[in-house]
């Protein structure tokens, strides 16, 4: 059994602290105090200039909350930022340990896709970090992505997933959730073919218009097909075993 970094009544005088911040929290959620007065409750309970340490030792989330806290001049603070911060600090957070894919698009842009607030916080080292977290419609599996906020950062974000069902693929799982497809990720592993779109012609001729990993963004791409000024036929059929791996 390793030794104790602190004692526990010192653990108890940090949980009040953080009783007494998430209190806070809700009051600016709530609009009982402004941002700015947030700041100035945040000063004054760390009035270290150098924001060095936390008022919070032993409890990750709740140090990463306050720093956004004590320094909102880099980014505006919003409700949805409080909200993660108080949900962070009443329920804790998911745990995603498997990385599926890097895509090619900010976290923003994704929960904008998905109709999701982002949330907005300080990781040190790294600077401001935007996050979302969404669930699969189609295995409930739990998904969670981030990117920097910083200029010359590459807008492209990793996104990682919980544990839970096996079938199917975390990547597949995340491509028909968001409509994309492989060609749309970075992964570590190749994904199979596994659909493909045919047309004919008003002569009968069969040709392939193009390969998916994942049926959704086939769906979409046979509409799109099938709404043009092009009225040939199209369909999509599953892709021989072959080629499907």
């Amino acid at each position: 059994m390793t030794a104790r970094d602190r004692s526990e009544s010192a653990d108890l005088e940090v949980a009040e602290r953080v009783r007494g911040f998430i209190a806070v929290l809700r009051n600016f959620a709530s609009g009982a105090i402004t941002a700015a007065e947030l700041e100035q409750y945040a000063r004054r309970m760390w009035p270290d200039t150098n924001g060095q340490g936390t008022p919070f030792p032993g409890n990750g989330l709740a140090a990463t909350a306050f720093n956004s806290i004590w320094r909102p001049t880099d980014t505006e603070l919003r409700a949805s930022d409080v909200a993660g911060y108080i949900r962070w600090l009443t329920i804790g957070t998911c745990d995603f340990p498997a990385r599926v894919c890097g895509v090619r698009i900010t976290a923003a842009q994704l929960a904008e896709k998905l109709s999701l607030p982002t949330q907005r916080y300080i990781v040190d080292g790294l600077g401001w970090i935007e996050s979302v977290e969404f669930a699969s419609p189609i295995t409930g599996r739990q998904f969670h992505a981030e990117s920097s906020m910083m200029d010359g950062v590459p807008q492209n974000i990793y996104v990682r997933a919980s544990e839970g069902t096996r079938e199917p693929s975390a990547v597949l799982d995340l491509c028909n959730t968001l409509g994309i497809d492989a060609a749309d990720c970075f992964l570590d592993d190749d994904e199979p073919t596994r659909w493909v779109i045919w047309r004919q012609d008003d002569n009968g001729h069969r040709a392939i218009v193009e390969s998916f990993s994942a049926l959704q963004k086939a769906r979409r791409e046979l509409l799109r097909l099938e709404s043009s000024a092009h009225k040939q036929m199209y369909w999509i059929e599953e892709a021989p075993t072959a080629t499907a791996g």
